[in-house]
């Protein structure tokens, strides 16, 4: 039954490497496959040794056939303990390095440097149980003793520094969002770590010396001795294959989260390509037409300065070269250049265009006194926030309401979080699908040429960040904006 589990974990971080081919996903396939190494030949040795139970059977090689199998498996003894020897010691190295790497503390220059150090005792106990050097340790029994003791010793420091520096980082989180996710990788590094721990006291000493002398109890399954009672043997072999479950599906999850976002993105990236074909030849070319038919409506007011339907030409020709123009810097989006700036910074800017429209309209604004510092384009990242406080405005409105628009700033550890919140209807399911592709609008396509939201999310990816969007129990949509920080203002 195990088997299953930890096969099934493999495959899911083999197919997680495959899609986002990225140091993580490499450290979280490694970590994988040394312990399912690692439990291959801890199962072909008690294969070969025998003298189990039908239930112990059952978890350890699900059926009796597979266990038949890794009998028949041609290993000598000095190969089987130093895979096994392997298995045992490249596990907690990796647990650990994915356990800094998803609590971001494995980047850059320090990262590599933290990596080598981290791997000298791993290799150097794999070099004390070669063949040929463990033979030479195990002629004395005091120093046979003292390098499995060591090798105890460091394991468990490795695998209790990879729990608690996850435990740490999840209370560290204050963002809902990155709690939420961070909960998936939590749980998985601590179900393998259970896993791993159950296992890890199989020395690779008894397979080389097969109980030489009666010393050697100590260095098997500690859980298989016949000194302890059956309710604790169950209670481990339960808790083993609940680790396994919750290994997996926590994996599982992360998987799908993560080919989520990779469809999505890979469809609007299509759509984006498809779409920026020619659009700048478009914009080009309209707008010269668009200054002509100015310039002849600025003549004809000047003849005609009272005349309303001039005017209302002159107020739509405006329109049209507003939104070319925004048409144009959605196409233009790398040009954004990154200064070091306060959240609030950009914020009042996207408020002071908004006041030019809607001059009136209640906006409430909470975290404003934060002084977190972006690295941000002020120009575009501005104006991105302007179509989120803009789109909401409007909904509210065509719901029949002048509830006010609510903005939170969120400072976190390592992220900034930004919630726009409007009193709108909801975005409708049919929308929602569509909600970030260019030119697709639930508005008057007569006024609006669906781009708002597609300018939004390229300048916000263009930052590092992320935006998302959800519905409010209360009624609304609130969109969620996550930017990394980039330190403290002086103020």
């Amino acid at each position: 039954m195990l088997p299953v589990l930890v096969t099934a974990t493999l495959a899911m971080s083999m197919a997680l490497l495959f899609l986002r081919r990225d140091q993580r996903s490499l450290l979280l396939f490694l970590a994988v496959g040394s312990v399912s190494f690692f439990l291959y030949t801890i199962s072909v040795y008690i294969a070969k040794k025998g003298g189990i139970t039908e239930f112990t059977t059952f978890v350890l090689f699900g059926t009796n056939g597979v266990r038949q199998h890794l009998l028949k498996q041609v290993y000598t003894v000095h190969n089987l303990g130093f895979m096994m020897a392997l298995g045992r010691y490249l596990s907690p190295y990796f647990l650990l390095l994915s356990a800094l790497d998803l609590s971001g503390k494995l980047n850059g220059k320090k990262g590599v440097v933290t990596a080598l150090l981290l791997s000298i005792i791993p290799l150097l106990s794999i070099v004390l149980y070669m063949p040929q050097v463990f033979e030479l340790i195990s002629s004395n029994e005091w120093m046979m003793e003292a390098v499995v003791n060591f090798s105890k010793m460091w394991i468990m420091v490795y695998i209790l520094s990879a729990d608690i520096l996850m435990v740490v980082e999840f209370f560290f989180i204050k963002l809902q969002f990155f709690r939420i996710r961070f909960l998936m990788k939590l749980m998985f590094i601590l179900s393998l770590s259970v896993i791993y721990g159950v296992f890890f006291p199989q020395d690779p000493a008894q397979v080389y010396l097969f109980y030489r002398n009666e010393y050697m109890w100590m260095l098997g399954l500690w859980y298989l001795h016949k000194g302890f009672s059956t309710g604790i043997y169950y209670v481990v072999v339960a808790g083993s294959l609940c680790a396994g479950l919750v290994s997996m599906a926590s994996l599982i999850r992360y998987f799908s989260i993560t080919f989520g976002e990779e469809v999505a993105e890979v469809k609007i990236r299509r759509e984006s390509s498809s779409a920026t074909r020619g659009v700048s030849m478009f914009v080009h070319g309209t707008k010269n037409d668009l200054l002509a038919t100015r310039i002849l409506l600025e003549k004809v007011g000047q003849n005609y300065p009272q005349d309303q339907e001039v005017k209302k030409l002159k107020a739509i020709n405006d329109g049209l070269m507003g939104r070319l123009d925004k048409l144009n810097k959605a196409i233009k989006v790398n040009s954004i250049k990154l200064y070091p700036v306060e959240v609030k910074e950009i914020l009042d800017l996207s408020l002071q265009r908004i006041r030019e429209t809607f001059s009136s309209y209640p906006i409430d604004v909470k975290g404003l006194d934060s002084r977190c510092l972006i690295l941000a384009d002020r120009n575009f990242l501005s104006e991105a926030f302007t179509n989120i406080i803009q789109n909401g405005i409007e909904a509210t409105v065509q719901n029949g309401s002048r509830d006010p628009i609510e903005i939170c700033v969120e400072d976190g550890r390592v992220w900034v979080e930004i919630i726009f919140s409007d009193r709108g209807k909801g975005i409708d399911k049919k929308v929602k699908k569509h909600i970030w592709e260019p030119f697709h609008s639930s508005k008057n396509s007569s006024t609006n040429w669906g781009i708002g939201m597609y300018f939004t999310r390229l300048v916000v990816r263009r930052h590092m960040g992320s935006i998302s969007f959800s519905r409010r129990k209360e009624g609304g949509t609130s969109f969620v904006v996550m930017l990394p920080k980039a330190g403290k203002g002086d103020r």
